[in-house]
């Protein structure tokens, strides 16, 4: 297989088409002569290798071919029970080493001792056939923690022990305890009162939670004041309340709600360490971090408005120093911001910057993977909401100071290049003296809105990445001998030729499912709504999603979204499938390419729009009621005179009758309308006539013509009508 065309990466699942047999690689040798995969349906545990060459051969020939992950768990982080992470957690924990132990883990000889290593070295007695269940279950379902997650969805039977034809469970109660037969409202007071009472900073015991249901939900009130409890057996037992606490209890949000994010970092600090491993290639490593850029920006809809300094997301690669992601915001530093960048660093980058009116080439930024490992300086990577990133696409995060030396200062060295070497001579730029007495206010300087502040960064990006030569760069003998610089792009297209890395490809739904922001939206008969936007999709039409809603209700359901492009959205209509892509409904075209900032801008305008014009609808409404009040009246006072002399048996008898009079006299009446309409202005005709004969003689026009030959028809209709004056021939 040629070094300049490497297709085939880690973590894809290939079809052999003759035998219909699938297979995911695993790994693949740098120089590109040997690999490894395994067969995800397959019962064996053990990896085969393969040749790269002959699959790329196969793929070119058609007797391989790409196919979907099917194998992958996809499911959200919070619908994963505690009890499940437990035992992810621990499996994980027996083959966390060995699977970074590449490529000896996929040798037999090796993989023995290592196992057998693990197996004498473990605190916790594991035999080698588990060991083995463990590594084989990682490999086939997309080598992520969740790929280790108990397949209890696919077994047994359900039942629901809370409805009423259930019987009561547990052991016989005693005559005179407390304790019943549980319904779906006990288990919500139960829910209610844990994390009212339980569940706080007071430490409060969890027998006094009990205490405190028992007395809001589970009493009655007296006329002064005191209350009684209803019957033994109309009440919960401490131990069912026990019982069904601990049986659904989940130890992180116990020890966040009671003791603080600090204890929970300080107890269970899983994904955190120190990495001792060298850097492969590409992708191995990348950091991440944020900065405040040193300029301030104006409003894009009102340029004299001063709007702040926006916040900047650099992404970068360990081992080649490219720029592979960016964000720039104006919201202040958090997760969803570090998610964007993140994001960002695996989609196509020609897309990203046309965005912004900048056309380049896919080669000027061929940066769309997503890491094996994510370096970052606390802050955001410390949350919970980072867990998506190991448990859901498999990249581990890493908070602790990097194994090389050299690669703490790369993204701080980055972000001074941007704000000090490149962007200096800018508009609204913040100088040393910034702040100190009688200098210079820069922020009145400023005149760059967000988007073309983001359009210059992207052409550093570019600039540093393209043109950008490292005098510290340590290369390798190779390096110098195949002439390669150190350039950011010269060095990743090196490491993506000869140096195997950590690239890997996920599916774009799935990463965006994972990374972006998420909402609660509902499906209604007119479309699933969210942020008061519709939005529709080829399965929902199928399944009668809309059509379900208006018969059943409307549903609530889980999103994700693109805070800068609010054209589609991700629906997962279940916690263990693929998210479904939708789009826009044809009706809601003109919110097409805003983002969420734009459409909460619109939204408000309209809010204040609606305020501002409530007085002169409330003021037009009073008239009209005025206005309706009057006539009410007028014709009461008509009725009292007409209907004196007339029984009910004469108004009602012969309608249809009164119906047809009525409607010859209202057709008399506007046709005298409109003739007295039509006679008034030929009247004034006739005046301008006259006034017009007192001016120097002209012709008569058509408009005279026509003006007179009225008058005389309306004369001879009306004799009547009295004109001011009599048209002149």
């Amino acid at each position: 297989m040629s070094n300049d065309s490497k297709n085939i990466q880690v973590k894809q699942v290939v079809l052999d088409r003759s035998a219909q047999k699938a297979y995911r690689v695993l790994w693949i040798s740098p120089d590109c002569s040997y690999g490894y995969w395994i067969d995800p349906d397959g019962k064996s545990n053990i990896p085969e290798k393969f040749s790269p060459a002959g699959l790329e051969a196969g793929l070119e020939a058609g007797t391989f071919e790409f196919i979907k992950d099917t194998w992958m768990p996809c499911v959200s982080e919070s619908d994963i029970p505690f009890k499940w992470k437990q035992r992810r957690g621990k499996a994980y924990g027996f083959i966390e080493k060995a699977v970074r132990m590449e490529p000896e883990i996929y040798d037999r000889n090796c993989r023995r001792k290592i196992a057998d290593e693990i197996s004498e070295n473990s605190p916790e007695p594991i035999s080698l056939p588990s060991l083995y269940g463990y590594l084989g279950r990682y490999w086939k379902r997309g080598m992520v923690p969740n790929a280790l997650l108990p397949d209890y969805d696919h077994t047994g039977k359900t039942r629901d022990v809370y409805k009423e034809s259930a019987k009561r469970s547990g052991r016989k109660k005693r005559a005179g305890a407390a304790g019943k037969k549980l319904t779906n409202d006990d288990i919500r007071h139960f829910s209610d009162a844990v994390s009212k009472y339980y569940l706080t900073p007071e430490h409060s015991s969890f027998k006094s939670s009990y205490s405190q249901m028992l007395k809001e939900w589970y009493s009655v009130k007296r006329p002064d004041g005191e209350v009684d409890l209803l019957p033994p057996d109309d009440i919960p037992s401490f131990r069912q309340y026990q019982n069904w606490y601990f049986n659904n209890r989940d130890r992180f949000q116990e020890i966040k709600k009671r003791d603080g994010q600090k204890a929970l970092d300080l107890k269970y600090r899983g994904l955190n360490g120190k990495t001792e491993e060298h850097l492969y290639g590409p992708g191995d490593a990348v950091q991440i971090d944020a900065t405040i850029a040193d300029i301030y920006l104006v409003s894009q809809n009102d340029r004299s408005m001063i709007v702040g300094r926006p916040a900047m997301y650099f992404v970068m690669d360990a081992y080649s120093h490219m720029v592979t992601g960016m964000h720039i915001t104006l919201n202040n530093p958090s997760w969803e911001a570090e998610s964007l960048a993140i994001r960002n660093s695996a989609t196509n980058k020609a897309d990203y910057c046309k965005r912004y009116g900048i056309d380049i080439t896919p080669e000027e930024w061929p940066c769309f993977h997503i890491p094996r490992s994510i370096i970052g300086d606390r802050g955001e990577l410390e949350s919970s909401h980072a867990d998506v990133l190991a448990n859901e696409l498999g990249i581990q995060v890493v908070n602790t100071p990097p194994y090389r030396g050299d690669l703490k200062g790369i993204i701080e060295q980055h972000f001074r290049t941007v704000n000090i070497d490149m962007t200096n001579t800018l508009p609204g730029k913040v100088q040393p003296d910034f702040g100190q007495r009688g200098s210079h206010d820069y922020r009145l300087d400023a005149k760059l809105d967000l988007h073309q502040f983001t359009a210059i960064i992207i052409r550093c990006v570019l600039h540093y990445n393209n043109r950008h030569y490292m005098d510290g760069y340590a290369r390798d003998m190779q390096m110098r001998s195949l002439g390669v610089r150190p350039v950011p792009l010269e060095l990743w297209n090196y490491g993506i030729r000869y140096r195997s890395g950590g690239l890997q490809v996920v599916d774009e739904n799935v990463m965006n499912a994972a990374l972006l922001p998420r909402g609660e939206a509902s499906i209604t008969g007119k479309g699933i709504c969210f942020r008061r936007m519709y939005y529709t999709c080829p399965r929902a039409e199928e399944e009668d999603w809309f059509s379900r809603a208006r018969i059943s209700g409307t549903e609530k359901i889980t999103v994700s979204y693109d805070p800068t492009d609010m054209d589609r959205i991700f629906v997962r209509p279940k916690a263990d499938t693929a998210p479904v892509l939708c789009h826009l409904r044809e009706h809601e075209n003109m919110y097409r390419g805003l983002s969420e900032a734009e459409l909460d801008r619109i939204h408000e305008a309209d809010l204040d729009e609606k305020a501002a014009f409530e007085h002169t609808e409330l003021d037009s409404k009073a008239k009209l009621n005025s206005f309706i009040d009057k006539k009410t009246k007028e014709a009461e006072e008509l009725m009292k005179n007409s209907c004196v002399s007339r029984s009910k048996t004469e108004r009602l008898s012969d309608i249809r009758e009164s119906r047809r009079r009525e409607i010859e006299a209202e057709l008399e009446w506007q046709t005298q309308k409109s003739m007295e309409i039509r006679g008034a202005a030929c009247n004034a005709a006739a005046l301008r006539k006259k006034e017009e004969t007192s001016a120097p003689a002209r012709s008569e026009s058509s408009a005279d013509i026509v003006d007179r030959m009225i008058a005389e028809q309306v004369q001879k209709i009306l004799p009547d009508i009295q004109f001011s004056s009599s048209t002149e021939s």
